[in-house]
């Protein structure tokens, strides 16, 4: 039973007019006590939702809890004898598929902790990650980052699945783990970029790592011209649904799930996104190489650094190679 449906159910269970609180144990085979919770109210308006560690008192003393978000409080509530709730409790009753989302990454994480204060530690940790991204009521990824996204998943699906198989291309998406690049394996670099098709074909460089090919034995530049289409069939939550669905009965289901989370993905905005359809309309490959223009760190000046620029992509067309290559390239 998921998160989601667990709530359900108490809410479900409850007799009509009580107040109170329910709560139901999760994850059971973790030493870690972990609750799904609802708060219920006596009336006809919604039962408030929410999540809670359980843990010693003593273990937390000096734990400073997270701020809450417009979306999530966060409360400390006793538990007699001698423990304390972490309470992780929605406030918004719009956001309840992207709050369960959350509370299943925050449990999952805090269930693997040896005892209650690396628990709480990680817990709170877990969510303050979330909160980061949740400031300002998480109204979804701006129509570039959205683009931005749909380009590397793209690339995850049409150039690394047929070269390496779709569970190493999972495991070479690091670019939402905060790599300089967006995929990188066996020591080969892959960036993604991508350029609407109806404007100047230039993308930007995110500092002088990004195509630096130093310690790599290769780098390649990917971009996608891709039009908008208004409702366009091809958008960025069927591309993460083949993805998903294709990636169900794998080892990196869960590390893909990470990556579209720390990418800013979530379910609660796939309407806003289906709005935006994609039509490739061009894909480039080039080699990075001495010959390519870039710059990288070893042009820079003592203590210049964090270099952002433009990248004109008709400039690279000398080092543009096709896709023969680019699969001998990867597999050599």
């Amino acid at each position: 039973m998921t998160l989601a449906e667990t709530w359900l159910q108490l809410e479900a269970d409850a007799p009509l007019g009580q107040t109170g609180r329910m709560q139901r144990r999760l994850l059971p085979d973790s030493p870690i006590e972990l609750h799904a919770t609802v708060q219920l109210r006596g009336d006809m308006t919604a039962s408030r939702r929410a999540l809670e560690l359980v843990v010693a008192t003593q273990a937390i003393d000096d734990l400073e809890l997270p701020a809450a978000t417009e979306l999530v409080d966060v409360l400390s509530q006793p538990r007699p004898p001698g423990r304390t709730a972490i309470v992780l409790a929605l406030d918004d009753a719009g956001a309840t598929d992207l709050f369960a989302a959350m509370c299943d990454d925050v449990a999952v994480i805090a269930s693997t902790a040896e005892d209650d204060r690396t628990a709480a530690i990680a817990y709170c940790g877990r969510f303050e990650r979330w909160r980061r991204m949740l400031k300002g009521g998480g109204r979804g990824l701006p129509p570039h980052r959205q683009r931005g996204l749909y380009a590397e998943l793209l690339t995850l699906e049409g150039l690394l699945t047929p070269c390496v198989g779709l569970d190493e291309a999972i495991l070479a998406w690091l670019g939402p783990e905060g790599a300089p690049r967006d995929f990188e394996i066996d020591n080969f670099g892959i960036e993604t970029k991508s350029s609407a098709a109806n404007e100047p074909q230039v993308v930007l460089i995110n500092g002088e790592r990004q195509l630096d090919d130093h310690g790599l034995r290769g780098l390649v530049l990917v971009h996608f011209s891709l039009e908008g289409l208004r409702d366009g069939l091809e958008s960025l939550p069927a591309l993460v649904a083949r993805l998903r669905a294709a990636a169900s009965d794998r080892p990196t289901a869960g590390i893909f799930e990470e990556r579209l989370i720390q990418s800013g993905y979530h379910d609660l905005h796939s309407a806003l996104y289906r709005r935006t359809g994609y039509a490739l309309r061009r894909t480039s490959l080039f080699i990075v190489d001495d010959h390519f223009p870039r710059i990288v760190e070893a042009d820079l000046a003592d203590a210049v650094g964090d270099v952002r620029y433009s990248l004109a992509i008709d400039a690279c067309r000398e080092n543009e190679i096709d896709r023969p290559t680019f699969e001998q390239l990867m597999s050599s």
